[in-house]
């Protein structure tokens, strides 16, 4: 596949689909008399000549980033396409065309910062400065273009910093972290996108506590699951379930893991248990221990007993295993282990000179319980790409 450019060009990482997958689009920086620039294309995936989707470029603009939206007719993409360093959102059709922007008229330093879209992908949402320099407003547009509205402003919020926007799956909710200004705590919110109707996620606040940015939407998006800390002397967080709606929240972490910091969670695919792990601030050895508990409430269960856990925690496709990294000593070697609790099983190989493999990182399949990891099992420090397949071993009943 090439570019209608004549010069080189360096296609980016980032790909997505349109047209019923018969499109591929892509970004690509191109050096064109000294200056490099990064534009946006789509070609057909049985290949030919692709065609620039982006509009020109002013002096030193590049696209940023895309989204293929409104099933697959549109892509949406950010880039500072009319003033250098000016970073604005715009549409265009698939097959091409003319380009439709999607913000407002920014004030005078005013940018975007970041974007969504909805898991249907018919709206977008953008953060931007767009009406006060430095004052941050979540707005959404129509993907395929049209007037964008304002759906929050940090104003309402004592001028707080929007942190970790997500959608709930039906693409009806919004719900974003903000760290407050006036009483420097973290609160969790939820908005309708119909309505802009903004409820508190979190129970009150008081004294220490403070609700985590660190958050997930269950698949039915029924409820959000979070990180707080509700009147805890040592500081300590805990994981917590609310009624995407609005009402009390429930913890989910127990007795089990009091004392301890929520450094990562992940949600199991069919949205039934969550998996997180935490250090233990009783015993200050910085040793994260991996659990799990079921969404709808129950115990804990300890899925790594003496284990050193690490981050890329992650569920198999059928929400039967969980797979993590750690390093009982030197090592970094990828385990797996059944959500609803029972043995390890190390997947990686070791080599027979050393016992410190490192294990740098894993993709699960989407289709079967295979995983391939990169690490340097045969040969210290060359990594290389393996296949493993989780097992069957047997498991405790929920």
């Amino acid at each position: 596949m090439s570019t209608d450019d004549s010069a080189s060009s360096d296609v980016g990482s980032q790909i997505g689909f349109g047209s019923g997958a018969a499109l591929v689009v892509f970004m690509a920086t191109r050096d064109s008399g000294g200056q490099p620039s990064t534009e946006l294309y789509a070609v057909p995936i049985s290949g030919g000549q692709a065609q620039k989707l982006n509009g020109p470029l002013t002096a030193g603009g590049n696209v940023f980033g895309f989204a293929v939206a409104d099933q697959g007719a549109h892509v949406i993409y950010v880039a500072d396409q009319e003033v250098d360093d000016v970073t604005e959102f715009y549409s265009v059709a698939i097959s091409g065309g003319l380009t439709s922007k999607l913000n407002a008229p920014l004030v005078a330093g005013g940018d975007l910062f970041t974007y969504r879209l909805t898991p249907d992908g018919a709206t977008a949402l953008y953060i931007a400065d767009q009406e006060t320099d430095g004052v941050a407003e979540i707005y959404a547009v129509p993907a395929a273009g049209g007037m964008p509205h304002k759906l929050a402003g940090t104003a309402q919020f004592g001028n707080a910093t929007i942190q970790g926007v997500q959608i709930s799956p039906d693409s009806k909710r919004v719900v974003f972290g903000v760290e407050r200004v006036d009483d420097s705590k973290q609160y969790l919110y939820r908005l309708a996108i119909s309505d802009s109707q903004v409820i508190t996620l979190n129970n009150p606040l008081t004294g220490t506590d403070s609700a985590g940015i660190n958050f997930v939407i269950t698949p039915d998006s029924q409820w959000v699951l979070y990180d707080a800390r509700y009147d805890d002397p040592t500081l300590a967080s805990g994981l917590y379930r609310a009624p995407i709606g609005g009402g009390p929240s429930l913890k989910l972490s127990g007795a089990a893991t009091t004392g301890e910091y929520i450094r990562d969670m992940v949600l199991s695919p069919d949205g039934r248990r969550i998996a997180y792990f935490g250090d233990d601030t009783q015993d200050q050895d910085f040793l994260y221990d991996l659990y799990s508990v079921a969404v709808a409430g129950g115990e804990p269960v300890l899925l790594s007993p003496q284990f050193n856990v690490q981050a890329d925690i992650g569920f198999t496709p059928d929400s039967a295993y969980v797979l993590f990294r750690c390093c009982p000593f030197a090592a970094l070697d990828l385990y797996q282990v059944p959500a609803a609790g029972g043995a390890s099983v190390r997947l990686n190989q070791t080599r027979a000179d050393v016992d410190d493999v490192q294990i740098v990182d894993y993709r699960l399949s989407s289709l079967e319980n295979v995983v391939v990891y990169r690490g340097d099992q045969d040969t210290a420090f060359q990594f290389e790409l393996y296949r493993a397949e989780v097992t069957d071993v047997p498991q405790l009943t929920p």
